[in-house]
Formats: structure tokens, C-alpha cells, sequence
């Protein structure tokens, strides 16, 4: 078995600056439920984004706009309902595609699927959002399970969950592919193989960085098949 993270693993938004519908749907709720407005809210986490889930998300975007933690507690599933309701009034009549797979994500998910190993998603995104980005950079095909930012604030219940959803035994060996140091983590803590998505192959973390998270593959390009086979033992 083999789970994904999302973001910087599999696709990436087309253009750096291209605002997305969920960009909107987010800046929509919090203005509604909050009452702050056009905040740009990536602009309050940058770099501390990633690795994120959505909800984590939410909660430091709102702690640096002041709102106080049990108000944010008190309205944090509302915020979301609001978002995805939006969300869905937004994709309802827009189909242009806002994601692109990562170069050699084709290839690499082709072998999984030809050796018979079961893929997921890991994500911190709601999942309406991660198989709107899937469709959108075309891999929804790969995958029929997985483990969303609904299912928790913490990548390692995400994952559990992924795996749990997954069919994951006992006697089987899984692996999870993450770009963040926190999927790493996350694959360790549950006890199963970690890849990571280097800068060089479209992630956002240093190499270093990873490695001390206890990735046991760094993976510079997706074209280097052999090497990843190898790791995964197909």
C-alpha cells in the first residue's frame, strides 16, 4: 500500500499566483463568520503553510488576526461549512483546471497500479478540496481512499485513517510520500516506510530538513523509478 500527501507530492497549483477557489471560499467564510475581510489569509502563514492541515491552518490564521482561541473553537466547524458550501457554489459552473501534476507523478503512480499496490491520499485537505485538485491535474483515477483534514488536525490520524480506510494489515507493508517534514514524521510515528518530495522534484522542504525528519528516501525526480521501486520492494 502507498499513500500521498497532496500538495507538493503529487500536484501544484499552475501559476504561484493564481488565486484558487479555495482561496476564495476560505476568505468568503472568514468573513462571514468572523466578520474580517479580504484578508488574503496565505499571507499571514507563508512558509509556515505548508505542512499544514486545513484546520491548523485556520486556527494560526485566525490567532495572528487576534481572534481569541475559544472564539475560534466556538466557530471552527461553522467556518467550515460555510467554506465548503461556497466552495461548492464556486466549482458548480467552473471547470477550469487550477492544478498540475508533478512531473513523473503519472509514471510513478502507472508502476504502483501495474504491481498491484493499493494507493490513497494522506492530506490535510477537506476532501472535497483534495479531489478537486486531483480531478483538476487529472489523477483522480489512482485513488480510492484516503485520509482528509476532516478527519483530524494531526497528520498522524490522518494517516491512520488513510490506512485504516485503506485495508491495511498486519503482514503488509506500506509506504507514505510526503514533502513535509511532518509527513515524515507521521509515516514514522505509525510505523511505515517515509519517501520524501525533495525541492529538486517539486516539494518545499530542504533535503537536511527531511532527512533529520527520518525520511528513508529523498526523491530528487519521479523519473528515477528504479531507485523508488527498489525502496518499495516491487
Amino acid at each position: 500500500m502507498a499513500t500521498f500527501d497532496l500538495d507538493h507530492t503529487l500536484v501544484r497549483r499552475r501559476s504561484g499566483n493564481l488565486v484558487t477557489l479555495k482561496m476564495k471560499a476560505i476568505e468568503y467564510a472568514i468573513a462571514e463568520v468572523f466578520g474580517i475581510r479580504e484578508i488574503h489569509y496565505m499571507r499571514h502563514l507563508g512558509p509556515e503553510l505548508f505542512g499544514m492541515t486545513d484546520r491548523s491552518i485556520m486556527r494560526e490564521v485566525l490567532a495572528k488576526l487576534g481572534v481569541a482561541p475559544e472564539t475560534v473553537d466556538d466557530n471552527l466547524d461553522r467556518l467550515f461549512m460555510v467554506m465548503l458550501d461556497r466552495f461548492a457554489l464556486l466549482t458548480r459552473d467552473n471547470h477550469e483546471p487550477e492544478y498540475e501534476k508533478l512531473a513523473g507523478v503519472t509514471e510513478l503512480l502507472d508502476l504502483l497500479s501495474r504491481s498491484g499496490v493499493r494507493c490513497g491520499l494522506a492530506t490535510g485537505n477537506y476532501a472535497v478540496f483534495a479531489r478537486w485538485k486531483l480531478k483538476s491535474a487529472g489523477l483522480d483515477r489512482y485513488f480510492n481512499f484516503g485520509g482528509f483534514g476532516e478527519d483530524g488536525e494531526e497528520r498522524v490520524i490522518i494517516l491512520r485513517t488513510a490506512l485504516y480506510r485503506g485495508g491495511f494489515g498486519d503482514d503488509e507493508h506500506a509506504c507514505h510520500f510526503g514533502d513535509s517534514p511532518a509527513d515524515i514524521k507521521a509515516a514514522r510515528e505509525v510505523g511505515v516506510l517515509a519517501a520524501a518530495v525533495s525541492i529538486e522534484a517539486g516539494g518545499k522542504f530542504p533535503d537536511n530538513e527531511l532527512e533529520k525528519a527520518g525520511a528513508g528516501l529523498i526523491i530528487r525526480s519521479y523519473s528515477d523509478i528504479e531507485t523508488i521501486a527498489e525502496f518499495l520492494g516491487i
